[in-house]
């Protein structure tokens, strides 16, 4: 199948103008740092549902399931102090996870720093929602690749440290022969969403991410 590189260019920078304001471009300025370490990823809440907001809802949709009264009691409690409808709520939950509650909860991460290794097992949790950098709208060439976080132990145990100094550098010469192949295929007409292909699994990437309660919940109880 012959592919049309100008079409496939053309329709991406489309795309980087339209979202970003401006095209991509093919940025090859090398990160300052080739490989990087765990230190660098950052996890913050952009987004969250208003915590008073949720106790109230979940607190009045969990006891509607037991409420038979004509008179609805349950409504009453809305009238109630907050700390009061608060106290009630995590008591429930302590005894069971109710789904109506758990599920009425919604937040959004900003992950960044993040190697692509490990966003790879976080995507695998369908329940919740992903926007992740793509590669074939960025440059990976930019970005650094994860150092692997056993070989800085070794490095900073003290023990045969000669062995995995040698590694490191024969790591981040790997790094910067990729680097060098990848600019080299685009510059040869290899459309991006192609040459990415040969970047590590440890580049680094940023990801946004959307979950209910429920499943932040399952997600560490999964993961730890």
């Amino acid at each position: 199948m012959k592919i049309n590189k100008e079409a496939s260019t053309d329709y991406r920078v489309a795309e980087e103008v339209e979202f970003l304001g401006a095209p991509v471009g093919d940025d090859f300025v090398e990160p300052e740092t080739q490989v990087a370490g765990y230190e660098s990823i950052n996890v913050a809440l952009l987004a969250g549902s208003n915590y008073k907001d949720w106790v109230r809802g979940a607190l009045y949709a969990s006891l509607c399931t037991w409420d038979t009264t004509p008179h609805n009691p349950v409504s009453k409690l809305l009238d109630a102090p907050f700390e009061e409808q608060e106290s009630k709520l995590i008591s429930m939950l302590g005894k069971r996870p109710i789904s109506v509650a758990l599920e009425g909860a919604v937040f959004t991460f900003m992950i960044t720093g993040v190697p692509r290794a490990m966003t790879h097992q976080i995507v695998r949790h369908r329940q919740m929602a992903f926007g992740q950098q793509s590669y074939r709208v960025s440059s990976c060439y930019s970005d650094p690749v994860r150092l692997p976080v056993s070989l800085q132990e070794i490095i900073d145990s003290g023990v045969d440290t000669d062995k995995a100094y040698r590694l490191k550098e024969s790591y981040i010469e790997a790094v910067m022969h990729v680097r060098t192949v990848y600019k080299d295929l685009i510059q040869a007409g290899i459309p991006m969403e192609q040459a990415r292909c040969i970047m590590p699994m440890g580049t680094c990437t940023k990801i946004g991410v959307t979950m209910r309660l429920r499943d932040m919940i399952e997600y560490f109880k999964g993961r730890t």
